[in-house]
């Protein structure tokens, strides 16, 4: 089975959403996904002041970038379609973001980030249990393969807060 996928980011998060945000998401925007843009005329609502951002951190290997590209393109795509998820994970897809690199790192890896924000309390980040929704147990166990294999070190997870006001 694959390993990555239960590992990474979103599956520790459970106790984190319960310290996120202070007020409730809002289910009209949009997320923003990879090489994608935002459904036009939707609002985001981002942290506000004292509100928890969660940021992941991935180093990915030079050579893999495409694969681990694969894995969050088919990861959002299928997360975007009505009733597949549960209203508050959906709601997760909404307040996140992955932001790709412009040039490598001097180690010769990219680094992505993954945005939650803010963290939706009460919310399920175990992306696990999400793409073994999302997807038939093959394809989510080749798509957890190539995550796996595209990770040059394991990911770095911080909590920060939102400090001023946007």
């Amino acid at each position: 089975m694959y390993t990555s996928v239960r590992r990474l980011a979103f599956l520790a998060l459970a106790p984190l959403a319960a310290c996120g945000t202070n007020r409730s998401a809002d289910s009209t925007s949009s997320v923003a996904r990879p090489a994608a843009t935002p459904t036009s005329g939707a609002a985001r609502t981002w942290a506000a002041n004292g509100d928890s951002v969660w940021v992941l951190t991935n180093h990915v290997k030079a050579d893999k970038r495409a694969q681990f590209e694969e894995f969050f393109d088919a990861f959002w795509a299928a997360g975007q379609k009505p009733n597949t998820l549960d209203s508050a994970t959906a709601k997760t897809f909404l307040h996140t973001r992955l932001l790709t690199p412009t040039a490598p790192d001097s180690d010769g890896t990219y680094t992505y980030y993954i945005i939650m924000d803010p963290i939706i309390r009460g919310a399920n980040y175990d992306l696990g249990a999400a793409v073994d929704r999302l997807f038939p147990k093959p394809e989510a166990e080749r798509l957890g393969k190539l995550l796996d294999s595209s990770m040059a070190r394991p990911q770095e997870q911080r909590v920060v807060l939102q400090r001023l006001p946007r």
